[in-house]
This record gives structure tokens, C-alpha cells and sequence, in this order.
């Protein structure tokens, strides 16, 4: 069922790439993030983790792509 299939959804980011101060820190990523799925996100500091990190949470969006939150995210 196609509603079940989003029930699932966590995150799904779709060919996303994700810029700041000039810079691509994703480049057309898809990640598809389900129920109980973990991920590490590292980098030395001003990589850009905080920055992708606020795209996934809602707060910023893509530079383009998409991205679809579940919806008890």
C-alpha cells in the first residue's frame, strides 16, 4: 500500500545538493532514511555538518532536490 510506504518514510533527501558560503557540502545525494536507521555525519569543524544537519531537521531547505519528513518526524 502506498500509504504504508510513507508511514515508513523517516527521510527520503532526493538528488539534493546542499550549498553554503560557496561551497557543496552534497552533491545530488539521495538517502532514504527508515524506522530505526542510524547515521553518522563527521567532519572537521566548518565542514558543514551543522548546515546539512539543519537541512534534514526542516529548518534550512535544499539548494535543490527535495527532501520528504515523515510525518512524526
Amino acid at each position: 500500500h502506498g500509504e504504508d510506504h510513507h508511514a515508513k518514510i523517516v527521510l527520503d533527501l532526493e538528488d539534493a545538493t546542499i550549498e553554503r558560503g560557496g561551497r557543496k557540502l552534497v552533491d545530488h545525494a539521495t538517502w532514504r532514511l527508515g524506522p530505526g536507521d542510524r547515521v553518522g555525519l563527521i567532519g572537521v569543524n566548518g565542514s558543514g555538518k551543522t548546515s546539512v544537519l539543519s537541512v534534514l531537521a526542516g529548518q534550512a531547505r535544499p539548494d535543490a532536490g527535495r527532501l520528504k519528513r515523515g510525518r512524526t518526524v
